[in-house]
C-alpha cells in the first residue's frame, strides 16, 4: 500500500497543469480553446465546468466581446491544491 500510495503521491497531492492553446488576438467573434489536462482534475473556464476527454483534453468555444478578453482557467485536484492560468484575447472587431 505504502509503494502503491508513494507512486500515486503527486496524482493526489501534486499541482495541477494544464496545456492551452489560446491565440492572442483574432478577428472572429467566436474562438475554440484547446487543451489538456489531467482528466481527473475539476477545471473551470471563468467559473464554468470543462469536462475533459478520458485523455485529459478538452475543447470550448468561447463567445467574445470587443476589445480585450480575460480567460480564467484554475484546474483543482483531488485533495485541494490549485493552478490559476490567466491568458488574454484582443478581439478586433471588422
Amino acid at each position: 500500500l505504502i509503494v502503491l500510495l508513494g507512486f500515486r503521491i503527486n496524482h493526489i497531492l501534486g499541482k495541477p497543469t494544464i496545456t492551452v492553446d489560446v491565440p492572442e488576438s483574432t478577428t472572429n467573434g467566436v474562438v475554440t480553446v484547446k487543451g489538456v489536462v489531467n482528466p481527473s482534475d475539476r477545471l473551470t473556464l471563468n467559473n464554468e465546468p470543462i469536462y475533459p476527454d478520458s485523455q485529459g483534453k478538452f475543447e470550448k468555444e468561447i463567445q467574445l466581446e470587443g476589445g480585450l478578453n480575460a480567460l480564467d482557467f484554475r484546474i483543482k485536484r483531488y485533495l485541494g491544491r490549485e493552478t490559476r492560468v490567466e491568458k488574454q484575447i484582443f478581439y478586433q472587431k471588422q
